[in-house]
């Protein structure tokens, strides 16, 4: 099978600093599969805070994950500083990838590289819903 590579063009505007913590480390003592999705998450909360919203409110409508794609690239350990620079492609009224590079601060190694798709929801109907434009706007401008 061949393997799937996360590569992308665009420019990664915001920038956070995330360290790995001793429960982010499987039983090979590096940083974790599982952990690395929880931090791409912090890193993208932190980003959606820049415009005060969160996963559950860009302008009264939430985010639900559609898909995620990692390609690891290097290992990270304990009390690693992890610098997450992430950025947006494919803007659209219902939906947006989230693009993502995870560099290790001590020797700017990148640990690893990431997409993820998000859709519009509205988690009281259960359906799929519509980005404002001023939530468009906000995420177009992070190409």
């Amino acid at each position: 099978m061949s393997r799937q590579k996360v590569m992308f063009a665009h420019k990664l505007p915001f920038r956070t600093t995330l360290s790995v913590r001793v429960s982010d480390l499987n039983y090979g003592g590096h940083l974790g599969n599982d952990a690395i999705l929880g931090m791409i998450q912090e890193a993208r909360i932190q980003l959606l805070n820049q415009f005060t919203y969160t996963e559950t409110n860009l302008d009264g409508v939430s985010l639900i994950m559609t898909d995620v794609h990692i390609n690891y690239l290097g290992e990270a350990f304990l009390g690693d500083n992890l610098e997450f620079r992430l950025g947006t492609s494919d803007v659209k009224d219902r939906s947006f990838d989230m693009l993502i590079e995870i560099h290790r601060l001590a020797d700017a190694k990148i640990i690893a590289k990431a997409r993820t798709s998000f859709t519009a929801f509205d988690y009281t109907k259960h359906s799929k819903s519509r980005f404002s434009e001023a939530v468009q706007k906000k995420l177009i401008n992070l190409k």
